[in-house]
C-alpha cells in the first residue's frame, strides 16, 4: 500500500539525522535509434525496460516480474474472448526438433526453419509504450520536493492519489524512493512504458 511506503520514508527522514546516501545515477536512455537499427534497439528495450534476464542456455531467457504481469493480463483478455467461441486449451511442446522442422520445410511453401521473436510493435526510442489495459502499472505518481518543501505533505499527498485511483480500479503506484531524483525517475517509468505519470510538487499541494 503507498500509506506503508510514505511511513517507510518518514521513517528514514527522522533517522538520526544521517544524511540519506544518494545512488549514483546510471544512464537509462536507449542508444540505438528503432528505426535504424531494430534488433540492437529491441534487445536494449527488453532488458532495460525489465522485461527479460538473458538464461545460460543459449536461446533462452527469464521473463521477470513485468513481464509476467504483462502477459498473466494478456492471458485473461484473450482466454475470454476465446471461450466466447466454445474454444477449449491445451499445451503444445515448447521445443520442436529439426527433423520437424525440415518436414515442413519439404511441404509448406514460403516455410524456413527458423526460430523468430516477436517484432516489438508498442515502443518508441524512449523504451516501450504499453496500451493501458495491459501495463502493469497504468499511472504511476511522482513526488517533486524541492528545497525547504513540506516532502512529508507532498509524499501523503501522492499516496492518497494513488489510493483515488486504486479504489477507481486503475492500477497505481507513487515512486518514493528518495535516492534518486524526479529526472531520473521519468526517465526509468518511460522506459518501463507507464502509460500516465503524474507529478506532485509543492505549488500542486498550495493549489489542493
Amino acid at each position: 500500500m503507498a500509506n506503508d511506503d510514505v511511513k517507510k520514508f518518514n521513517a528514514n527522514a527522522s533517522g538520526g539525522g544521517k544524511k540519506k546516501e544518494v545512488k549514483k545515477e546510471t544512464g537509462l536512455g536507449i542508444t540505438n535509434c528503432k528505426d535504424e537499427n531494430f534488433g540492437e534497439w529491441y534487445s536494449e528495450v527488453v532488458v532495460n525496460g525489465e522485461l527479460i534476464e538473458y538464461y545460460d542456455i543459449s536461446g533462452c531467457f527469464i521473463l521477470i516480474p513485468w513481464a509476467m504481469s504483462i502477459w498473466e493480463t494478456m492471458q485473461k483478455l484473450f482466454d475470454a474472448e476465446i471461450k466466447k467461441m466454445n474454444i477449449q486449451n491445451c499445451y503444445f511442446p515448447l521445443f520442436v526438433s529439426p527433423g520437424v522442422l525440415q518436414k515442413e520445410k519439404d511441404h509448406v511453401e514460403g516455410f524456413a526453419p527458423e526460430i523468430g521473436v516477436m517484432v516489438m510493435v508498442h515502443g518508441d526510442d524512449k523504451g516501450l509504450v504499453l496500451p493501458p489495459k495491459v501495463a502493469t502499472v497504468q499511472v504511476i505518481i511522482i513526488p517533486v520536493p524541492y528545497k525547504d518543501a513540506d516532502t512529508r505533505g507532498i509524499f501523503d499527498a501522492c499516496a492518497s492519489t494513488v489510493d483515488i485511483l486504486s479504489g477507481a480500479g486503475i492500477r497505481a503506484k507513487a515512486d518514493f524512493r528518495d535516492n534518486y531524483s524526479p529526472g531520473w525517475k521519468y526517465s526509468h517509468w518511460e522506459m518501463k512504458g507507464a502509460p500516465l505519470r503524474i507529478e506532485i510538487g509543492p505549488k500542486d499541494l498550495a493549489n489542493s
